[in-house]
């Protein structure tokens, strides 16, 4: 019998304290395998005393015993040098130890290297190896890994200062005859005093600790060195075989040499791997990760398609990589798919189950999945666009992984997540019947013979004859029948009594030879579902069921119904209160199957039952009215702090579903005005949040469902629907679409002066984005008229102490700045600046934007420890509030670049800068301003470099997308070609620049602040 783990952990009663220190040593990435000849032994090679006898034996006739009596090995290598030559004797360990093998000897004897536990190194470590060996097998499980030896310092420094890979090996490599070890005079030199390998080992045992690992660790001059310099106070670790009843002395011995040990049984040679193998396991839990749902223990059938979802898996060609179970729904598709993923479940280093029904579930289950694979830092929200880029970067760089998308009802939304090699395996269940570019498997009902069988199964009974006749009136759909054995097991009701229940609820008989379409399949749900539910007594979780059927089927929170009791009715909302009465409705509701119950606090429930609920309780609003008030009070109205993004994530789809459903229900059209209203503002609020998660695509989609209603409610001239004329300018505006932006602005802008008049605080706000757009467009004099506007407003009617006017001094500084009037700037930031630490506070997103703003005027007045003072403010708020990988922080970034550009410490800058491009290529796309700014800041860092090629390279980048966006005659694209002729002026004989400065001169206005500039260097270039 093979041993087990457990077997080991009990040999000795101080295995399982040592492997728990293991384990936290590996997870800070501080342990360093030290190997030895033991790890290597599978392949043969002989050990070093019989290599030694052999050659004594074959080549020196007068020691026919080998090694003679009282030589050590050193001693004995030396001899054998000294007689046969070293030529000689250096050839015949080559061969001995593999390093005369060809790449095809290699992949022969590694077939089976799973099996031994050298297979587990490069899954545990990916930076420093350190051997005795000179054989070549590290380097063919490492593969393009560094080999360096102690002749060599640098590879080894390089890997303690970054974590490079390196194979580190101490008596060199048998492909190098100068620098292996082997005689007794090259160990001498090699282990002396102040010698190159105990200078590098004192270097390793300063930051890592090392676990031997097929090592004898008997008193040779490795062990030797480590004890001496161990002496400091290091320890190191090892898993050593022990003969049963000296474990006591073999531990006090390894412990006078500090070494800590795992002891096994020497007879069990699978020890180390298993070891090794339950370290990777406990240690890097991500390296082998699945999300499933918990398995269905009563699955039965289907082996035909679990079969073919095999079978196409394991064929070549792409569209066998993409397979779509297709089916109608409550036909058995989730299931069949959650099996496969369980029966295979070992054959996959990765499993990610999607609940693929909207594009926001579809983002929630792959942000949880991203986080949990620690792909960003904990607590952080990404947006779409860059939870996409780091799961293809993910995909990318791992391999043998397995994707479900359940569910899938727009295959669209899953184009962007799918992985884009044939590397992975797909497998979608929708009820479409065709998704492009997929393998479809058909999935039906069960069978006559699956069906009974299942029943039985199920039931506990016998009667095959009477479980066919139930089979039969449940058309053998899955979920019917499911349902149905659930409440015979429950009720002990016969087969025949259920049959009579049927024949009570009106259920018609099908013909099983007769396909059954969607609604006859509604119709079996029904019935299954009516005879269920008749068991449930208790009012609340009546009402409860009726409640889940407006949410998303899958993650329905009890602590919403628990949070907003006060829009529940009685006696729901007195039961949800108590834990205990909350414990005896949903044990009532998942006894038969009506919810699944997926933690102490989360529920889901089948969509085709969702269905059937809506219908019985079709033209009573309340249920819908009741869910809207809900998600209207949970969603938050600010996002100031990172725990309104959690919040919003894990509601945002229950509040879609309901309002959706609202418009289906017809309450949006047919309802009273306050409730059409409700679900409007319900959308605006989804909106709202998609929009400060940055997923702007979503956000504008949400808010025309807004605008739709308010406008058929309250027309299109009221200030209500202006507010989302507004809005949607906004995201227009942060898409950097300045022509769409301006279209709604203006629309907001006509509302609101005809409805509200000229001095209402949110005409100003409408008049501080317009003037935001005139700024983005370069018309500053237009921008600065109408911040103007804004702030007479504002300071009349908010005061002089109000956010809002805070912000338009804000906006004004920027522009002051722009000018480069920098004390004009720093007067209106601080305005600002007063107004937002005291009412905002310190931490506030509002408040870090203006201490970054102050930190860039700064940078332009060459006070370089202040913009370093106010930047690092910003940026400690923005990293905290929304994370390193965000375009508000790349803001900070992209200021911190230039702030060290002007300082002439070019490589900080180019540092920067690449971080802010990083993110806003990723998150805002490469043809957005902000994205050129970078550009233009790179190729400005370049131009200071005097790489005239890099610098022309970028701020090409730069002009072609301002051409393409702006146009040609913007102001944007003329700073551009300014930047270009400045290029082409510092080269000398250079006729270019003239033309470049004129192209500029061109576009701009008299007027235009940038005008007097260009004019500046076009006269310098020409006086030259």
């Amino acid at each position: 019998m093979s041993v087990t783990f457990e077997d080991i952990i009990m040999y000795d009663a101080r295995n399982s304290d040592v492997f728990d220190e293991l384990i936290a040593l590996q997870e800070k990435k501080k342990l360093t395998p030290f190997v030895g000849a033991g790890m290597s032994a599978f392949l043969n090679f002989p050990v070093w005393k019989d290599f030694l006898d052999k050659e004594f034996k074959t080549y020196l006739k007068r020691y026919p015993d080998g090694i003679p009596r009282g030589m050590d090995y050193y001693d004995a290598a030396s001899y054998l040098c000294e007689e046969l030559t070293k030529v000689y004797f250096y050839n015949d360990v080559r061969r001995e130890y593999g390093g005369k093998w060809i790449e095809e000897e290699w992949d022969n004897n590694l077939q089976q290297l799973n099996t031994h536990a050298i297979y587990w190194l490069p899954k545990l470590f990916n930076e420093l190896v350190i051997t005795t060996n000179f054989d070549q097998l590290l380097q063919h499980i490492f593969p393009g890994c560094t080999i360096s030896d102690p002749s060599k310092t640098e590879p080894l420094n390089r890997t303690l200062r970054s974590g490079t890979s390196l194979i580190y090996k101490i008596h060199g490599d048998i492909s190098d005859s100068e620098n292996i070890v082997f005689t007794k005079e090259s160990y001498e030199k090699h282990y002396s005093d102040g010698s190159p390998l105990r200078k590098d080992l004192e270097k390793v045992f300063n930051g890592k600790i090392l676990l031997f690992l097929g090592c004898s660790l008997n008193q040779d001059k490795t062990v030797e060195l480590w004890q001496n310099i161990a002496q400091a106070g290091m320890e190191g670790y090892a898993i050593m075989p022990c003969e049963l009843g000296t474990q006591h002395k073999k531990r006090r011995e390894l412990g006078e040499k500090r070494i800590k040990t795992i002891l096994y049984d020497e007879d069990d040679h699978d020890a180390v791997r298993i070891i090794l193998e339950r370290l990777y396991f406990e240690t890097d839990e991500s390296k082998h990760f699945h999300n499933l749902p918990k398995q269905n223990p009563c699955f039965y059938g289907r082996k035909g398609i679990l079969k073919s979802i095999y079978d196409n898996f394991q064929t070549s060609g792409l569209i066998n990589c993409y397979q779509t179970i297709s089916g109608l729904g409550g036909i058995g598709k989730t299931q069949c798919a959650l099996e496969y993923a369980y029966q295979h479940q070992t054959e996959y280093n990765y499993i990610l189950w999607i609940n693929a029904e909207t594009p926001q579930l579809i983002y929630s289950s792959f942000h949880r999945i991203a986080e949990h694979l620690k792909l960003f830092q904990k607590d952080f929200i990404l947006d779409e666009n860059e939870l996409q880029f780091k799961m293809q970067r993910w995909f990318e760089t791992h391999e043998n992984i397995l994707t479900i998308f359940d569910n899938v009802e727009n295959e669209n939304s899953i184009k962007l997540y799918l992985p884009l090699t044939d590397k992975e395996r797909v497998l979608i269940t929708s009820r479409k019947m065709n998704i492009y570019g997929t393998h479809r498997i058909d999935i039906n009902v069960f069978n006559v013979t699956e069906a009974v069988e299942f029943l039985l199964l199920r039931t506990k009974k016998r009667d095959r004859y009477e479980a066919k006749k139930v089979a039969e009136r449940l058309g053998f759909l899955a979920l019917a029948l499911d349902q149905a054995a659930v409440y015979i097991l429950k009720t002990n009701i016969s087969f025949a009594g259920y049959i009579e229940l049927m024949n009570n609820y009106g259920l018609a008989v099908f013909d099983p030879k007769m396909e059954l379409t969607s609604d006859e399949y509604k119709k079996l749900v029904t019935a299954t579902w009516d005879i269920s539910f008749g068991k449930i007594k208790a009012k609340s979780a009546q009402q409860l069921f009726n409640f889940c059927a407006y949410m998303a089927p899958d993650n329905i929170p009890i602590d919403l119904f628990k949070s907003q009791c006060r829009f529940l009715p009685k006696p729901l909302r007195t039961d949800i209160q108590n834990n205990l009465t909350v414990e005896s409705i949903l044990a009532d509701l998942q006894e038969y199957r009506l919810v699944e119950r997926k933690s102490d606090n989360i529920i889901s429930i089948h969509r085709l039952v969702q269905e059937v609920v809506q219908d019985k309780i079709k033209g009573d609003f309340s249920w819908i009215k009741n869910c809207v008030d809900m998600m209207e009070a949970v969603l938050p109205k600010d996002y100031s702090d990172q725990n309104s993004r959690g919040i919003f994530s894990l509601y945002v789809e229950h509040a879609l579903s309901i309002a959706e459903h609202a418009m289906i229900e017809g309450v949006v059209m047919q309802g009273e005005k306050q409730h059409q209203l409700k679900v409007a503002y319900l959308y605006e609020l989804t909106a709202f949040g998609f929009y400060n998660l940055g997923q702007y695509r979503q956000s504008l989609i949400t808010f025309k469902n807004a605008l739709d209603i308010y406008e058929k409610v309250l027309s299109k001239e009221h200030p209500v629907t202006a507010r989302t004329y507004n809005s949607i300018a906004g995201i227009y505006e942060e898409q950097g679409n300045l022509p769409k932006a301006m279209e709604w602005n203006q629309k907001a802008l006509h509302v609101r002066e005809k409805t509200l008049g000229k001095e209402h605080p949110d005409t100003a706000s409408t008049y501080n984005s317009t003037a935001v757009i005139y700024e983005e467009q370069g018309d500053l004099l237009k921008a600065m008229e109408w911040h103007q506007k804004a702030l007479y407003i504002r300071e009349k009617i908010l005061g002089k102490e109000h956010p809002d006017t805070a912000s338009t001094y804000h906006n004004i500084a920027s522009l002051y700045d722009i000018q480069e009037d920098y004390p004009k700037a720093l007067e209106f930031f601080q305005k600002a600046l007063d107004i937002r630490e005291k009412v905002l506070g310190k931490e506030h997103p509002d408040t870090a934007s203006t201490y970054n703003t102050i930190g860039g005027v700064y940078t332009g007045q060459e006070d370089y420890s202040k913009a370093q003072e106010f930047l690092q403010k910003a940026l400690d708020i923005r990293e905290k509030l929304f994370g390193k990988e965000h375009p508000d922080t790349a803001i900070t970034y992209n200021k911190i670049a230039l702030m060290y550009l002007y300082q002439g410490d070019y490589p900080k800058s180019l540092e920067f800068s690449q971080k802010a491009l990083d993110i806003r290529e990723k998150v805002l796309g490469k043809e957005h301003p902000d994205t050129v700014i970078t550009y233009s800041n790179i190729a400005s860092v370049y131009f200071e470099q005097k790489d005239y090629i890099k610098a022309l390279e970028w701020y090409q980048k730069a002009l072609d997308i301002r051409e393409k966006v702006l146009g040609k005659e913007h102001p944007d694209t003329a700073r551009i070609y300014n930047n270009i002729a400045g290029v082409y002026s510092d080269q000398e004989d250079n006729p270019k620049p003239l033309e470049w400065y004129q192209k500029a001169l061109e576009i701009l206005e008299l007027n235009h602040p940038y005008t007097k500039i260009v004019r500046n260097n076009m006269r310098k270039c020409a006086n030259k």
